[in-house]
């Protein structure tokens, strides 16, 4: 804010920052889920290792979770006086 930044753009770099790690995370765990499934599968009976509705609500509600966590930082950072922030630095 104190090199001109707006308020929107300060709240869309933190939350498309911590989207980005969570779609890494996603990715690293929707390949884990589905080996770790098929080993499952061979040693239980009925388990579907493919179960995408499951798959697709998991994936749903860490984004959901991921965005506001990172929206409470993003509006402290907003609150923020810029002056404060370069004296304190």
């Amino acid at each position: 804010m104190a090199l001109g930044a707006r308020h929107s753009h300060i709240i869309h770099t933190v939350v498309s920052r911590a989207t980005l790690l969570v779609a890494i995370g996603i990715v690293a765990g929707a390949v884990t889920s589905v080996a770790a499934a098929q080993a499952v599968r061979s040693m239980l009976f009925g388990v579907q290792p493919y179960d995408l509705p499951t798959l697709v609500l998991a994936v749903f509600a860490l984004i959901a979770v991921a965005v506001a966590a990172s929206l409470v930082p993003a509006f402290r950072a907003v609150r923020l006086d810029p002056l404060a922030a370069l004296r304190r630095d």
